[in-house]
Protein backbone atom coordinates (compact mmCIF):
# COMPACT_ATOMS: atom_id res chain seq x y z
CA UNK A 1 0.00 0.00 0.00
CA UNK A 2 0.83 3.60 -0.58
CA UNK A 3 2.89 5.49 2.42
CA UNK A 4 1.30 9.03 3.43
CA UNK A 5 2.24 11.96 1.18
CA UNK A 6 2.77 15.32 2.86
CA UNK A 7 1.41 18.84 1.99
CA UNK A 8 4.37 19.61 0.60
CA UNK A 9 3.70 17.08 -2.55
CA UNK A 10 0.22 17.90 -2.53
CA UNK A 11 0.25 20.47 -5.60
CA UNK A 12 1.74 18.06 -7.96
CA UNK A 13 -0.77 15.23 -6.73
CA UNK A 14 -3.40 17.11 -7.35
CA UNK A 15 -1.69 18.61 -10.64
CA UNK A 16 -1.52 14.76 -12.00
CA UNK A 17 -4.66 13.40 -10.38
CA UNK A 18 -6.53 15.89 -12.05
CA UNK A 19 -5.78 14.80 -15.64
CA UNK A 20 -6.97 10.77 -14.37
CA UNK A 21 -9.77 10.87 -12.30
CA UNK A 22 -13.24 12.39 -12.97
CA UNK A 23 -13.44 13.86 -9.07
CA UNK A 24 -10.87 14.43 -6.76
CA UNK A 25 -11.57 15.40 -3.47
CA UNK A 26 -9.65 16.10 0.06
CA UNK A 27 -11.68 14.91 2.93
CA UNK A 28 -11.57 14.92 6.74
CA UNK A 29 -12.23 11.28 7.64
CA UNK A 30 -13.44 12.06 11.21
CA UNK A 31 -15.58 14.98 11.05
CA UNK A 32 -16.75 13.75 7.58
CA UNK A 33 -16.29 17.28 5.78
CA UNK A 34 -14.66 18.04 2.15
CA UNK A 35 -11.99 20.32 2.67
CA UNK A 36 -10.17 22.78 0.71
CA UNK A 37 -6.37 23.46 -0.38
CA UNK A 38 -5.33 26.78 -0.91
CA UNK A 39 -2.08 27.86 -0.23
CA UNK A 40 -0.25 25.45 1.31
CA UNK A 41 -3.19 24.50 3.88
CA UNK A 42 -6.31 23.31 4.27
CA UNK A 43 -9.53 24.45 5.21
CA UNK A 44 -13.31 22.96 5.98
CA UNK A 45 -16.12 23.22 4.11
CA UNK A 46 -19.79 22.54 5.35
CA UNK A 47 -19.89 19.59 2.97
CA UNK A 48 -20.57 16.65 4.17
CA UNK A 49 -18.22 13.82 1.93
CA UNK A 50 -21.12 11.39 1.96
CA UNK A 51 -23.60 13.42 0.70
CA UNK A 52 -21.87 12.81 -2.71
CA UNK A 53 -23.15 9.01 -3.04
CA UNK A 54 -26.78 10.69 -2.60
CA UNK A 55 -27.79 8.12 0.14
CA UNK A 56 -28.56 10.56 3.36
CA UNK A 57 -25.79 8.25 5.46
CA UNK A 58 -22.41 7.59 6.40
CA UNK A 59 -21.10 4.96 4.23
CA UNK A 60 -20.46 1.98 5.95
CA UNK A 61 -17.19 1.12 4.02
CA UNK A 62 -15.19 3.96 4.74
CA UNK A 63 -11.65 3.79 3.73
CA UNK A 64 -10.78 7.30 3.84
CA UNK A 65 -10.69 6.48 7.88
CA UNK A 66 -9.02 3.34 7.63
CA UNK A 67 -6.29 5.43 5.42
CA UNK A 68 -6.06 7.74 8.21
CA UNK A 69 -6.31 5.31 11.25
CA UNK A 70 -3.67 2.72 9.13
CA UNK A 71 -1.67 5.52 7.41
CA UNK A 72 -2.00 3.57 4.06
CA UNK A 73 -3.76 3.58 1.05
CA UNK A 74 -7.18 1.93 0.39
CA UNK A 75 -9.40 1.42 -2.33
CA UNK A 76 -12.90 0.18 -2.90
CA UNK A 77 -16.11 0.57 -5.37
CA UNK A 78 -18.82 2.76 -3.97
CA UNK A 79 -22.30 3.53 -5.67
CA UNK A 80 -24.77 6.63 -6.45
CA UNK A 81 -28.39 6.16 -8.03
CA UNK A 82 -26.42 6.49 -11.26
CA UNK A 83 -23.10 5.95 -11.39
CA UNK A 84 -20.25 3.13 -9.85
CA UNK A 85 -17.29 5.04 -9.10
CA UNK A 86 -14.03 3.41 -8.07
CA UNK A 87 -12.36 4.88 -5.26
CA UNK A 88 -8.95 5.25 -4.07
CA UNK A 89 -8.02 6.87 -0.32
CA UNK A 90 -4.69 8.13 0.46
CA UNK A 91 -3.83 9.71 3.73
CA UNK A 92 -1.98 13.02 4.03
CA UNK A 93 0.86 13.79 6.74
CA UNK A 94 -0.58 17.02 7.98
CA UNK A 95 0.19 18.87 11.71
CA UNK A 96 -2.87 19.64 12.28
CA UNK A 97 -5.59 17.38 11.32
CA UNK A 98 -6.95 14.37 9.99
CA UNK A 99 -6.89 14.46 6.53
CA UNK A 100 -7.42 11.92 3.27
CA UNK A 101 -7.04 12.44 -0.55
CA UNK A 102 -9.91 10.50 -2.56
CA UNK A 103 -9.88 9.99 -6.16
CA UNK A 104 -12.84 8.97 -7.96
CA UNK A 105 -13.34 7.49 -11.32
CA UNK A 106 -16.17 6.66 -12.91
CA UNK A 107 -16.28 2.90 -13.63
CA UNK A 108 -19.85 2.09 -14.58
CA UNK A 109 -19.27 1.65 -18.52
CA UNK A 110 -16.27 -0.80 -18.25
CA UNK A 111 -18.52 -2.64 -15.65
CA UNK A 112 -21.35 -2.92 -17.40
CA UNK A 113 -22.43 -5.85 -19.66
CA UNK A 114 -25.56 -5.07 -22.03
CA UNK A 115 -27.70 -1.98 -21.90
CA UNK A 116 -25.35 -0.10 -19.99
CA UNK A 117 -28.27 1.74 -18.10
CA UNK A 118 -27.04 1.63 -14.81
CA UNK A 119 -30.02 3.00 -13.10
CA UNK A 120 -31.69 0.18 -14.00
CA UNK A 121 -29.38 -2.94 -13.19
CA UNK A 122 -30.13 -3.97 -9.80
CA UNK A 123 -27.59 -7.07 -10.35
CA UNK A 124 -24.35 -4.73 -10.23
CA UNK A 125 -26.17 -2.86 -7.98
CA UNK A 126 -26.20 -5.74 -6.15
CA UNK A 127 -22.59 -6.72 -6.74
CA UNK A 128 -21.42 -3.34 -5.60
CA UNK A 129 -23.28 -3.82 -2.10
CA UNK A 130 -22.38 -7.07 -1.24
CA UNK A 131 -18.85 -5.83 -2.65
CA UNK A 132 -19.25 -3.53 0.50
CA UNK A 133 -20.49 -5.57 3.03
CA UNK A 134 -18.04 -8.45 2.69
CA UNK A 135 -15.38 -6.19 4.30
CA UNK A 136 -17.50 -4.96 7.00
CA UNK A 137 -20.05 -7.45 8.01
CA UNK A 138 -19.97 -10.78 10.23
CA UNK A 139 -20.60 -13.53 7.81
CA UNK A 140 -22.53 -15.48 10.70
CA UNK A 141 -24.58 -13.44 11.79
CA UNK A 142 -24.91 -10.00 8.62
CA UNK A 143 -24.35 -7.63 11.98
CA UNK A 144 -21.17 -5.15 11.42
CA UNK A 145 -17.89 -6.54 12.20
CA UNK A 146 -14.95 -5.87 14.80
CA UNK A 147 -13.17 -3.86 11.65
CA UNK A 148 -16.57 -1.83 11.29
CA UNK A 149 -16.51 -0.81 15.07
CA UNK A 150 -13.30 0.29 14.65
CA UNK A 151 -13.66 2.30 12.08
CA UNK A 152 -16.70 3.83 13.27
CA UNK A 153 -16.70 4.32 16.61
CA UNK A 154 -13.92 7.29 16.71
CA UNK A 155 -16.03 9.13 14.49
CA UNK A 156 -19.52 8.70 16.47
CA UNK A 157 -17.38 9.43 19.30
CA UNK A 158 -16.15 12.92 18.15
CA UNK A 159 -19.56 13.73 16.61
CA UNK A 160 -21.18 13.00 19.76
CA UNK A 161 -18.40 15.65 21.62
CA UNK A 162 -18.77 18.40 19.11
CA UNK A 163 -22.66 18.07 18.95
CA UNK A 164 -22.56 18.14 22.57
CA UNK A 165 -25.26 14.92 21.93
CA UNK A 166 -25.24 12.08 24.76
CA UNK A 167 -23.87 8.57 23.36
CA UNK A 168 -24.41 5.31 25.03
CA UNK A 169 -22.37 2.08 24.02
CA UNK A 170 -23.52 -1.48 25.15
CA UNK A 171 -21.21 -4.30 25.73
CA UNK A 172 -23.94 -8.05 25.56
CA UNK A 173 -22.04 -11.42 26.24
CA UNK A 174 -24.18 -14.62 25.41
CA UNK A 175 -23.91 -16.67 28.51
CA UNK A 176 -23.21 -20.71 28.23
CA UNK A 177 -22.06 -20.60 24.68
CA UNK A 178 -19.47 -23.12 25.31
CA UNK A 179 -22.33 -25.55 27.10
CA UNK A 180 -24.12 -25.08 24.12
CA UNK A 181 -21.63 -25.66 21.54
CA UNK A 182 -20.67 -28.69 23.80
CA UNK A 183 -24.31 -30.49 23.98
CA UNK A 184 -25.62 -29.53 21.45
CA UNK A 185 -22.80 -28.64 18.28
CA UNK A 186 -21.50 -25.74 17.05
CA UNK A 187 -24.55 -25.54 14.07
CA UNK A 188 -26.78 -24.98 17.50
CA UNK A 189 -24.30 -22.42 18.77
CA UNK A 190 -24.58 -20.48 15.10
CA UNK A 191 -28.11 -20.46 15.67
CA UNK A 192 -28.46 -19.11 18.99
CA UNK A 193 -26.15 -16.46 18.40
CA UNK A 194 -27.85 -15.61 15.34
CA UNK A 195 -31.33 -15.53 17.29
CA UNK A 196 -29.50 -13.32 19.79
CA UNK A 197 -28.50 -10.54 16.88
CA UNK A 198 -31.92 -10.54 15.83
CA UNK A 199 -33.13 -9.68 18.91
CA UNK A 200 -30.43 -7.04 19.52
CA UNK A 201 -31.54 -5.72 16.62
CA UNK A 202 -35.37 -5.43 17.05
CA UNK A 203 -34.38 -3.28 19.69
CA UNK A 204 -32.65 -0.64 18.39
CA UNK A 205 -33.45 2.59 15.70
CA UNK A 206 -31.90 0.93 12.72
CA UNK A 207 -31.78 4.92 11.48
CA UNK A 208 -29.56 5.59 14.17
CA UNK A 209 -28.13 3.09 16.03
CA UNK A 210 -25.71 -0.04 14.88
CA UNK A 211 -24.83 -3.06 16.54
CA UNK A 212 -21.64 -5.28 15.87
CA UNK A 213 -20.55 -8.99 16.80
CA UNK A 214 -17.21 -8.16 19.13
CA UNK A 215 -15.81 -11.32 19.06
CA UNK A 216 -17.38 -14.53 19.61
CA UNK A 217 -19.99 -14.66 21.64
CA UNK A 218 -19.93 -10.27 22.71
CA UNK A 219 -21.71 -7.91 21.26
CA UNK A 220 -21.30 -4.40 21.12
CA UNK A 221 -24.17 -1.40 20.99
CA UNK A 222 -23.65 2.07 19.58
CA UNK A 223 -26.70 3.91 20.97
CA UNK A 224 -26.45 7.52 19.30
CA UNK A 225 -27.90 10.74 20.91
CA UNK A 226 -29.27 8.73 24.10
CA UNK A 227 -28.25 8.85 27.31
CA UNK A 228 -29.10 6.59 30.62
CA UNK A 229 -32.60 8.47 30.61
CA UNK A 230 -33.15 7.55 27.44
Amino acid sequence: MTEAITLDELQEKLAFCNKMYDAIRLVDPVLKKVIEYRSQCVGETETLCYNYWENGRICDNCISVRAYLENKSFMKLEQSPKVIMHVTALPIQTAGRPVVLELLKNATDCMLIGSGEYEKDRTMRSIVHDLNDMVVKDHLTELYNRRFLDDRLPVDVIDATLTRKPLSVIFIDVNNMKAINDKFGHVAGDMVLKHAARIICSWIRADMDWVARYGGDEFFVCLRNTDNET
